[in-house]
């Protein structure tokens, strides 16, 4: 993907501070397909720093348990 990196960062920006991809899409000129791939190159970069440097937690509860426990 060739796209500036500085024109990547206000996108992603937008879209984490609750911006559609249309709307991204018409205020950057970039093409909603390019958006879509980004998300994707940014959540496998997210998921390879969170393999790396995220070992060993130990988790005494998880959200699913919690939820599950307000259904009861």
């Amino acid at each position: 993907m060739r796209v500036d990196v500085d024109k990547a960062m206000m996108v992603v920006g937008a879209l984490l501070e609750g911006m559609s991809i249309r709307a991204c899409e018409r205020l950057f000129g970039m093409n909603r397909d390019t958006i879509d791939r980004l998300i994707l190159e940014v959540g496998d970069r997210c998921q390879t720093f969170m393999d790396v440097n995220i070992v060993s937690v130990q988790c005494k509860t998880s959200r699913s348990m919690k939820f599950g426990a307000l259904l009861a």
